[in-house]
C-alpha cells in the first residue's frame, strides 16, 4: 500500500474541497458529505501531529510542529481519542443478515497505542530536560523509503537475499548523489545525505532564455481560444486558489500598495470559498484572497497554454514564445501600477507558463504509466 497516497487523500485540501463543493448548490454534493470532510480533517490533523520537524508550525499548520508543553498536541489527541475509540468499520457479510460493523481493526489499535505511547514518551523526555520532541523522527518513513528504493531497483526486487540487499543498498546510496529516491512508499522524510550533487542540476524557475535570441516565432499567428469563466463555480474557486499560490511567489506586491490593490481583494467573495476552507485556523487569514482580474488572467493563461502545447510541443524555446504571444494578446490594462506593470506581467507569465507546462507533461506521464499498468493487469 502506498502510504503517501493515503496521506494525500486524507488531507486538508481534500476536506476543503468537499466543504467548498457542499457550500455551492451548483455542485450537487449532498450535505451529508460534511461528515466525510470532518473525518478527513481529523485524520489530517492526526497525521500532522506525528510529523512535526520544527519547534514552530510548518506551512501554517498548527499541529505540524514538535511536541512540547506549549504545543496543541495534547488537546488534539484528547479530543480524537474518544472518536478513534468509537470508530466502526462496515464490511459486507456473507450471511443473509446484511452488513456487519467491526470495531476492532489493527490500525485503530495502532493509533490508540501510538498516541498513548507518545504521551508517555514525552513525559519521560520532559523529566530528562528536553524542551521539545521531534515527532517526525518517531516514524519509520526514512527506513521504509530506503526499502522502497531497494525494492524498485532494477526489476521487481521484492525478496532480495543478503548479498542482493547489500548490493542494492550501495547502488541506491550512490545513485542518490545525483537523483533522490522517487519510488518512495511514504511521504518525503526530509532526510538527505551529507553531500548531495542534486544542487548542481537544479535550475531557477525564472531562468528563461533571453528573448533576443529567438529569431522567429512559429506561433505568432495562432488564434488563441476564448475563456469562459463563471466566478461562482468550482473551477473558479480552484483557479483563484492557484492564483493566490502564484502571487505568493512574487514579493513585489507586498512592497507596493498599488500592486497589492490590483492583486489582493479586500473582501471574501464567492470565488474565495475554497481558499477560505483551506485556512488552517478561523482566527487568522494566512492565504491570499486575490482579485477577480488576476484570477481571470490566470484562467486565460491556462486555457492558452493547454491549447498551444498539444499542437506545438515540439518547438524549441516554446515557453518563451508562448510568453511573447500571451504578452501581446492578453489584456493586462486592468493592472494600474505604472511603475511595476511591466515586470509584474512578465513575472506572472513566466511563473504561470512554467508551472502549467510542468503540469501538462506530468499529466501525460501519469497517463502513460496508468495505461501501461492497465495493459499489464489485462495480460
Amino acid at each position: 500500500m502506498k502510504v503517501s497516497i493515503a496521506a494525500r487523500i486524507l488531507s486538508h485540501t481534500v476536506a476543503a474541497t468537499i466543504e467548498e463543493m457542499v457550500s455551492n448548490p451548483k455542485n450537487n454534493l449532498p450535505s451529508q458529505a460534511i461528515d466525510t470532510a470532518e473525518f478527513v480533517h481529523d485524520m489530517d490533523q492526526l497525521f500532522d501531529s506525528f510529523n512535526g520537524r520544527t519547534p514552530k508550525p510548518e506551512c501554517g499548520k498548527p499541529y505540524r510542529r514538535c511536541l512540547s508543553d506549549k504545543s496543541p498536541h495534547f488537546a488534539l489527541w484528547n479530543k480524537l481519542l474518544p472518536k478513534i475509540n468509537s470508530w466502526e468499520f462496515i464490511s459486507p457479510s456473507k450471511s443473509s443478515s446484511g452488513s456487519v460493523a467491526k470495531s476492532r481493526m489493527p490500525f485503530k489499535t495502532g493509533w490508540l497505542t501510538t498516541i498513548n505511547a507518545t504521551k508517555e514518551l514525552w513525559s519521560v523526555c520532559r523529566n530528562m530536560g528536553f524542551k521539545f520532541l521531534r515527532t517526525r523522527s518517531l516514524n519509520p518513513d526514512p527506513l521504509e523509503n530506503q526499502f522502497s528504493s531497494i525494492r524498485h531497483f532494477g526489476a521487481e526486487n521484492t525478496n532480495p537475499n543478503c548479498y542482493q540487499f547489500v548490493s542494492c543498498f550501495k547502488t541506491s546510496v550512490l545513485n542518490n548523489l545525483v537523483t533522490p529516491v522517487s519510488n518512495r512508499n511514504c511521504e518525503m522524510d526530509g532526510t538527505s545525505i551529507l553531500d548531495n550533487l542534486q544542487s548542481f542540476l537544479n535550475t531557477d524557475i525564472l531562468d528563461f532564455v533571453n528573448l533576443k535570441k529567438l529569431e522567429s516565432n512559429e506561433i505568432e499567428n495562432i488564434i488563441l481560444p476564448s475563456t469562459n469563466f463563471d466566478f461562482t463555480d468550482h473551477d473558479a474557486n480552484t483557479c483563484t486558489y492557484a492564483a493566490g499560490f502564484l502571487i505568493k511567489k512574487i514579493k513585489l506586491h507586498r512592497e507596493c500598495k498599488q500592486c497589492a490593490a490590483n492583486l489582493l481583494s479586500e473582501t471574501v467573495e464567492p470565488q474565495h470559498m475554497f481558499v477560505l476552507f483551506k485556512e488552517f485556523t478561523d482566527n487568522k487569514k494566512s492565504l491570499f484572497y486575490v482579485t477577480k482580474e488576476i484570477s481571470y488572467y490566470l484562467a486565460q493563461i491556462h486555457d492558452c497554454v493547454f491549447y498551444i502545447l498539444p499542437k506545438y510541443g515540439y518547438i524549441s524555446y516554446l515557453k518563451n514564445k508562448i510568453k511573447i504571444i500571451l504578452k501581446s494578446h492578453l489584456d493586462f490594462n486592468w493592472y494600474t501600477c505604472v511603475d511595476h506593470k511591466e515586470i509584474m506581467q512578465s513575472d506572472i507569465l513566466v511563473i504561470s507558463i512554467e508551472l502549467l507546462t510542468k503540469k501538462y507533461y506530468d499529466d501525460i506521464s501519469r497517463n502513460f504509466k496508468s495505461d501501461k499498468k492497465n495493459r499489464q493487469d489485462e495480460n
